[in-house]
């Protein structure tokens, strides 16, 4: 938003219990403030003009501006805290957006390049395409309506905007509002106004935002119309990259445009499916429209701490000892991490850590946040589960922080990255003592357009990583990674009627330090493993390499499930072990276990 301005004579200090501190703009319906709640923190708000009090149409029109804005994904826009429509002057109130609208920017640094320029239209088209699944048409995109927030570009101003409902009148959505530079021709026309009308817009900000003007130059308002309606967008300066997608926007007939979900689809890499139904083409419906199938996991307090260990073990009879790493290309022959694998190990926590935390007094900004590390096929899944999540977090005061503890790399392809991590979560709820767990997950990223993207999240234990085609890890990691593999099954493979043959294959695979504290425990594991009767089977190993230390050591993050049986549980239970970091040594010309240190 823009720098805010001193407020002037008549202007109210205080609206209720927000202090005003200064004007960020103003239109012929009302002022937008600056101001600060009584916790101290900024907030933006909008106040009726106190002369259009009395006028039930521009009241009408306020909170249908309010209804519109609480239908729209928090992290679209700025998210509305408060708010009073039935006041003699109604206001309200928003969450306070740093940072300048895309026309300042323009006009103060110039245009958009580059990443910068990438990241705009993905974010925007991102916005754009969620606007319209939850049912609005927003009626004037434009760059004075995008604000460039340090978290990433947010749509504002819906006081245009219309929701769209099956079966409604098409009155409901004609009438010639906008700012003409920017509207479609359909809507000049004051024709029936479409999703498409909104993405016609889009584009001609893309082009604004790459080349500092409008497709359809400058000049009077009925030369703009006439080239909007009868002549052809000059995109000249549009980079290459950008100009197929903008021309298909700016087609005249609506029909031709691909949907928000579309160019957003195109803008990131993917192919769009024009064979099905698209929700945000057509006439919008309330978000979401049809049950989105639910994910793999379900979410408690934390994504992963609140997973059910029934739900998260998936694999029945698994046999682990199929799974086995496959020799790869690359840096295939060299002890270390694939090329990039530093940055990957990095990318991976911070995408993780966003995914699985929020607190309830930022929680929608966080999922902004997070979902813009995002894929769209995760970003649906993210938004189900937040969407579910949102409703305890904000009535019980949920705070939940992760954060990563180890992480690994199990293999990449091409453009995809598979790491596992192991995550400590602290969940505070107000009035209740903090709690405390661990989890692992498995990762997927994929690189697209130089940068890495999540693309999935899966519990662990899980069914095993699929390694064909990997053109990493090699031959010599996966050496490591098979004796870190062999030796764990050999100690979470336990028969209390033949104890000592668990002894004797973990002897076989340790050295160092692990192997003297494993034979000085012995004792004591097989009076329990005895009294208790207990038979144990591993059911999934999820192993990843963390770091090398020269050609004869490596440490490598471990995720281990089991089933246990005893006397007091005869039917099998399944059971997690807790994260281990494994060093592996290689001694007199193979890899054994010399320390293991359970994570967290």
């Amino acid at each position: 938003m823009a720098q805010a301005r001193p407020l002037q004579l008549g202007d109210p200090p205080q609206l209720g219990v927000y202090r005003l501190e200064g004007r960020l703009g103003e239109g012929g319906q009302g002022i937008v403030y600056l101001g600060r709640d009584a916790e101290g923190r900024q907030v933006a708000v909008k106040l009726l003009r106190s002369h259009l009090g009395q006028d039930e149409a521009v009241r009408a029109r306020f909170a249908r501006e309010l209804a519109v804005i609480e239908r729209v994904a928090g992290f679209c826009t700025a998210q509305v805290i408060d708010a009073d429509v039935v006041a003699d002057q109604p206001y309200i109130v928003s969450e306070y957006v740093p940072g300048p609208s895309l026309q300042q920017l323009v006009a103060e640094q110039g245009t958009c390049e580059g990443t910068e320029l990438d990241r705009l239209a993905i974010g925007t088209a991102t916005a754009l395409a969620a606007i319209h699944r939850a049912g609005v048409v927003h009626r004037d995109f434009k760059p004075a309506n995008v604000l460039m927030g340090p978290d990433g570009p947010r749509v504002i101003d819906f006081g245009i905007a219309r929701a769209l409902e099956a079966g409604a009148d098409s009155t409901t959505a004609s009438g010639v509002v906008g700012t003409p530079a920017f509207m479609a021709p359909e809507q000049i026309a004051g024709e029936r106004v479409s999703p498409a009308s909104d993405v016609f817009s889009w584009a001609a900000t893309m082009a604004f935002a790459a080349t500092g003007r409008s497709p359809f130059g400058g000049g009077s308002i009925p030369a703009v119309i006439n080239r909007i309606t009868q002549g052809e967008a000059d995109l000249s300066g549009v980079p290459v990259a950008l100009l197929p997608l903008l021309e298909r926007c700016l087609a005249k007939d609506p029909a031709v445009r691909p949907t928000a979900r579309q160019l957003m689809l195109t803008l990131i890499g993917e192919q769009p499916d024009t064979t099905t139904d698209d929700r945000s083409a057509g006439e919008p419906q309330p978000f979401p429209t049809v049950p989105v199938p639910p994910p793999p996991r379900r979410r408690r307090t934390g994504l992963v701490a609140g997973t059910a260990v029934g739900t998260a073990l998936v694999l029945g009879a698994v046999a682990v000892g199929a799974w086995m790493y496959a020799p790869g290309r690359g840096r295939a022959d060299s002890l270390a991490l694939p090329t990039g694998g530093s940055e990957i190990l990095k990318i991976a926590s911070a995408d993780a850590k966003a995914f699985e935390s929020y607190d309830y007094r930022t929680f929608d900004a966080d999922a902004r946040s997070a979902r813009s590390r995002m894929t769209s096929g995760l970003q649906q899944q993210y938004d189900s589960e937040m969407t579910t999540a949102r409703p305890a977090a904000l009535k019980q005061k949920i705070v939940n922080v992760a954060s990563v503890v180890a992480a690994g790399i199990e293999s990449t392809r091409g453009a995809r990255a598979t790491v596992l991590l192991s995550l400590d979560q602290r969940i505070t709820r107000a009035g209740e003592t903090p709690t405390a767990s661990q989890a692992e997950v498995r990762a997927a990223l994929v690189r697209r357009q130089g940068q890495w993207w999540l693309d999935q999240v899966t519990p662990l234990p899980a069914a095993p990583a699929d390694l064909e085609g990997a053109s990493w890890p090699g031959r010599k990691v996966s050496a490591v990674l098979k004796a870190a593999q062999s030796c764990i099954h050999a100690m979470y493979s336990v028969d209390h009627r033949a104890v000592d043959g668990t002894f004797t294959a973990v002897r076989a695979c340790a050295t160092g330090e692990f192997r003297n504290q494993w034979i000085s425990s012995e004792a004591q594991l097989r009076s329990a493993y005895v009294t208790e009767q207990s038979v144990s089977r591993v059911t999934a190993i999820d192993v990843s390499l963390s770091a090398s230390t020269g050609p004869s050591q490596a440490t490598v993050l471990a995720a281990v499930g089991t089933e246990v049986r005893t006397k007091t549980t005869p039917s099998p239970t399944k059971k997690i072990v807790p994260p281990m970091q494994v060093t592996m040594n290689r001694v007199g010309g193979r890899w054994s276990m010399a320390k293991v240190a359970y994570v967290g």
